[in-house]
């Protein structure tokens, strides 16, 4: 209630001094219209005596009868105004009358006046900061529902992608000991959390085979599968990721890679003791480079790393 009267007070004062300026204003534009009387006329003529005063007064007598209706006009506007402005410092009594109702000691001396004022700025920066809170609460909320359709539309994009893939795996892992072991299968997860933005995380996992073999062979499906399916030119893998299969499983991995014709595959064997002829003369016939000891090195020597 209080802040309703101090807009009120704050108002009509603000009425009350643009009605005071704009009577002053009216009373001299009044003031401003009186005739030239005789004696300024004759000492108009001291200073230019060829004037024709005659038509200097006829003029002006002219403008005597427009002033009259001018002088009336503003004669009105200012009654009109002081009509207006007793209203406003009646208003002005209510509201007072009010606040001194409304306050303990029943007085509103300048000092509580501003005291209320004060108070209603303090109660407006409250109300800003509550308005400003909410709007951060809706552009919080907006921005995870954002986030949430980003990781829908996301999670939808990669879930394609990875029927895919697991489509060409389950082909690949049927030529793996005639589909003996569980197929890979490629999982992406949403967040945890609705806020978080992204996905959170993906698994490549057959069932409860969590087996260091099993998972070999799933990273080799998997990369064989992505080298298919995309424009990737090439992969590479290391020894280490063979070292973990069983021997079936490992020759049939390099009978896959075989069967790739129009992209490249790069791997390296220390030995070929350990596969099957079949798998030996495999690997012989796909040889680029072979590196050996005396004379087979890839700089030419191994002397420089001798005592």
């Amino acid at each position: 209630m209080i802040d309703v009267r101090k807009r009120k007070t704050y108002n009509n004062r603000a009425r009350k001094t643009r009605l005071e300026n704009k009577i002053v204003l009216t009373e001299n534009s009044l003031e401003g219209l009186s005739a030239p009387t005789t004696e300024e006329l004759t000492v108009l003529q001291s200073f230019f005596p060829s004037v024709n005063v005659k038509k200097v007064y006829a003029v002006e007598k002219f403008h005597e009868s427009l002033c009259t209706v001018l002088k009336t006009q503003l004669t009105d506007e200012i009654q009109y105004l002081k009509v207006q402005l007793n209203q406003t410092i009646f208003d002005f009594e209510a509201i007072k009358a009010e606040y001194e109702k409304a306050l303990p000691n029943g007085t509103l001396s300048k000092s509580v006046f501003d005291d209320y004022g004060k108070k209603y700025l303090e109660l407006q920066r409250l109300y800003d900061s509550i308005k400003n809170f909410k709007k951060s609460q809706l552009i919080a909320d907006e921005d995870d529902r954002a986030k949430q359709s980003l990781n829908t539309k996301e999670i939808d994009i990669l879930n394609s992608i990875s029927s895919s893939i697991n489509s060409n795996m389950v082909k690949l892992n049927a030529e793996i000991q005639n589909g003996k072991w569980k197929n890979p299968v490629l999982k992406f997860s949403l967040p945890k959390t609705t806020n978080a933005k992204g996905i959170s995380k993906y698994s490549l996992e057959s069932g409860n085979d969590m087996g260091d073999g099993t998972e070999s062979a799933n990273i080799m499906m998997f990369d064989l599968s992505v080298l298919k399916l995309s424009k990737l030119p090439a992969i590479a893998h290391d020894l280490f990721v063979r070292n973990e299969l069983d021997d079936e499983r490992k020759e049939d991995c390099i009978r896959l890679y075989a069967e790739e014709t129009e992209k490249q595959i790069f791997t390296v064997f220390t030995t070929l003791k350990n596969y099957s002829s079949e798998l030996q003369k495999l690997i012989e016939d796909s040889k680029v480079l072979n590196l050996f000891v005396n004379g087979g090195e890839l700089y030419g020597t191994n002397e420089w790393v001798k005592n």
